[in-house]
């Protein structure tokens, strides 16, 4: 043994010296935590009934993630020799600042992607883990979870009835992705969740790989970019060697499992000459949730069809706001009102609706009434206009659940659909 410690001790020296402390029977009984610390000195924490309730309560809470969770785990001793994606200390009165700096250091070294540090008595979190896409991720959906779970490496998110569970990981530099509910309907949160992942990996230098796993085999997965080639090509089906064994795959079933039905927007083809259609959304700063929400739904459009889409909020700083909006105004194919009463009682709205108009009675625009929240927009200039959702139904009605909305925003999508089609704002045009 040594007889003075110089330096801190490496991981596998105190691997060793924890195991011998778990062995020695004089230690078995002790009322409390033992742990060492980078020097190998011992640290006891005094037994406390209410630290063991606040991590039964964190188990309970995140079984929505559906992994293993441990109460107690070592990390860098056996039989743990890596730490959990999610490690959470809760922070005890004999901890020192400089012990959970280590601590953190120490997981993320042994392979977790995320550590919390929940203090207790002042009911607070702190988040230590690596900067990256999943947080840029997180913020460009956050209308999607709201109401549910987000951490700086994932995020629970919910449209139409179905969830998805999107996850970082870090060690194999991946996003997981996965998903519940009606096919149709998984198909379409997939298509929202691609779409902001796209625009997100645009900004990187490096260009991400999208991988499309095997039906009954989640661990073989094929390249996404090889089965559009195929369905270009016309190739129905290929072989693929799984567990030793040749096994046939239909490009189709595995296209329309990860993707919108076609004709899908594939990655490699050619820049088109032909401009996309622009559409603006006009709305109230009230009505800012909403147009989050009519936002998602342009998603999915975008996904097959040569859309752009412009509203206030993509103003970036120091630029001259009123000109911007003018400008695209005055540029857009389509115009989207989301109509509520803070529209119709707003001076800005409605010179936007007018300037909208006068463009459409001139051939140069189509406007689209979208009847946000319960108003008197019938007797507004667009009351003779067809309006979305089908009959003039508000989206937001207060006796409607949430089943209702999601419908509404459906058939607001597809009534844009069709002005699209109208327009040849579609793949091929």
């Amino acid at each position: 043994m040594q007889e003075l410690i110089e330096v801190p001790l490496s991981s596998n020296d105190l691997a060793a010296r924890y195991r011998a402390l778990c062995n020695d029977p004089c230690y078995a009984n002790v009322p409390g935590k033992i742990e060492l610390d980078a020097w190998g000195r011992m640290v006891m924490s005094p037994a406390s009934n209410y630290h063991s309730a606040l991590q039964a309560l964190l188990v309970g809470k995140l079984a929505v993630l559906r992994g293993r969770a441990f109460v107690e785990v070592s990390v860098v001793t056996t039989p743990y020799t890596r730490a959990p994606e999610l490690c959470i200390e809760v922070v005890s009165p004999s901890n020192s600042r400089k012990e959970l700096r280590e601590k953190v250091a120490a997981y993320v070294e042994a392979g977790t992607v995320e550590v919390w540090i929940v203090f207790p008595q002042s009911k607070r979190i702190e988040f230590h883990g690596p900067e990256g896409l999943l947080p840029r991720f997180i913020v460009r959906t956050h209308i999607l979870s709201t109401g549910c779970p987000r951490w700086r490496s994932g995020v629970v998110l919910r449209l139409e009835g179905n969830s998805a569970l999107v996850v970082g990981d870090a060690i194999n530099h991946r996003v997981n992705i996965t998903i519940d509910g009606p096919v149709a309907g998984r198909r379409r949160l997939l298509a929202v969740i691609r779409h902001d992942l796209e625009h997100i990996h645009r900004s990187y230098q490096f260009q991400p790989k999208a991988m499309v796993p095997v039906p009954a085999h989640p661990e073989v997965a094929v390249s996404y970019e090889k089965l559009l080639r195929f369905e270009r090509d016309g190739v129905t089906s290929f072989h693929e060697v799984i567990d030793d064994r040749t096994t046939m795959l239909a490009v189709r079933q595995l296209l329309d499992g990860v993707d919108l039905a076609p004709p899908r927007l594939a990655d490699a083809e050619p820049q088109r000459a032909i401009p996309p259609v622009t559409a603006f959304i006009s709305y109230a700063h009230k009505d800012e949730l909403l147009r989050q929400e009519l936002e998602t739904h342009l998603k999915l459009l975008q996904r097959s069809s040569d859309l752009d889409v412009w509203h206030d909020r993509s103003i970036t700083p120091g630029e001259k706001w009123a000109g911007r909006i003018d400008d695209n105004l005055q540029r857009a194919d389509i115009v989207l009102l989301l109509l509520s009463s803070d529209f119709l009682g707003s001076d800005h709205c409605n010179n936007e609706m007018e300037i909208a108009l006068q463009r459409e009675a001139a051939g140069e625009a189509r406007v689209v009434p979208i009847v946000a929240r319960p108003c008197g927009w019938r007797r507004s200039p667009v009351g003779v206009k067809q309006a979305l959702p089908r009959g003039g139904k508000p989206v937001a009605d207060a006796g409607h659940q949430q089943s209702h909305r999601d419908a509404a925003w459906v058939q607001v999508e597809e009534g844009i659909r069709e002005v699209l089609e109208s327009l040849g704002g579609r793949p091929g045009r």
